[in-house]
């Protein structure tokens, strides 16, 4: 009869604790009982190290928490990741951006998880979407939504857009399912953040915000914020950089409201609401993947933790390396 794994390691570490718990009260050495000793804590390594990676990850349940005031975050990060990508729902006011049934709109990279209170983040926002640019009327109704260690997806109904995010420490890999369209776009929304009522004293406001079409295949940009949980009063700056593996055919940004199709960059403005976009045709099926990586310093540190962290387009590859991490 074969002996369940945690079996043998509780039984192995209790052999050993009683084994040296003997030897003390002898007051001897015995070479032989401790050559069993290391022989049994090399089984109990093997048992942990071997395997047990995959295991964990198989009891990661992100939806845990997520409803009732629990406050959890569903969306795609490691543990103690600075990167948390997943949907923003609804009126963009709950504490981790996820809502059970309001609207997805669109996908941020930053949230707290579990702190109760206002929310706080909600950093660089991007959704897919196909047809016209309007960035005021982005959201979507959702279906087939799951979760798992490291991992995200949804349908977006709206667009019939499948999405799927993997994670790292502080980059993530998206696929975007499209279906056959001249017009699918990808939008990066430098003025969208989480925010509370101004009468809970935790509201978030946008102080500056700036996005640049580096070409047809990379976006960076930054956004700047004020406030958030806890009633903080410091300001910080989210900075980002994305690279797509399908070259844009036609780009365009937005400031305040305001669309620029053709320009590819909007500088810095104080209180400025900025954004952009790019647009391919695919055909029905067609996946466009997407990399992205933050950082709290610069767009060069996240252009240099998008190359370390994940080097090319492989979701799987990601996938495998944050299990591991769970």
């Amino acid at each position: 009869m074969s002996i369940p794994k945690e079996h043998l390691i509780v039984n192995v570490a209790a052999d050993i604790t009683l084994h040296r718990v003997r030897s003390r009260s002898k007051h001897t050495i015995n070479f032989r009982s401790r050559r069993l000793q290391y022989a049994l804590l090399a089984v109990f390594v093997v048992c942990c190290g071997r395997g047990s990676t995959a295991q964990h990850a198989r009891f990661v349940d992100p939806f845990l928490g997520t409803d009732g005031g629990g406050n959890t975050f569903p969306g795609a990060t490691l543990p103690f990741g600075m990167l948390k990508a997943g949907p923003d729902t609804g009126s963009n006011n709950s504490n981790s951006g996820w809502t059970a049934n309001l609207p997805i709109n669109g996908f941020s990279q930053t949230h707290v998880s579990g702190t109760g209170g206002g929310p706080k983040y909600g950093n660089i926002l991007v959704q897919p979407t196909t047809g016209a640019i309007t960035p005021t009327d982005i959201s979507s109704p959702r279906s087939d939504e799951r979760a798992t260690a490291g991992f995200y997806g949804v349908k977006l109904t709206r667009y019939d857009v499948d999405v799927e995010i993997a994670s790292s420490r502080r980059a993530a890999i998206y696929s975007f399912i499209y279906p056959a369209s001249e017009k699918s776009n990808l939008l990066f929304d430098m003025g969208h953040i989480l925010t509370a009522s101004p009468t809970h004293g935790e509201q978030q406001t946008i102080t500056s915000s700036a996005i640049q079409v580096v070409s047809p295949t990379e976006i960076s940009g930054s956004s700047t914020v004020t406030g958030g949980w806890n009633k903080q009063p410091n300001t910080y700056t989210v900075y980002f950089d994305a690279v797509v593996d399908t070259p844009a055919s036609s780009v365009g940004t937005w400031l305040n409201g305001t669309m620029s199709p053709g320009s590819r960059a909007q500088a810095e403005t104080p209180n400025g609401q900025s954004g952009a976009w790019i647009t391919f045709p695919t055909r029905a099926g067609q996946t466009v993947k997407m990399k992205i990586a933050i950082s709290f310093l610069s767009i060069d540190q996240a252009r240099a933790n998008l190359a370390s962290e994940i080097p090319g387009f492989d979701i799987a590859v990601v996938l495998q390396q944050a299990e591991k991490a769970w």
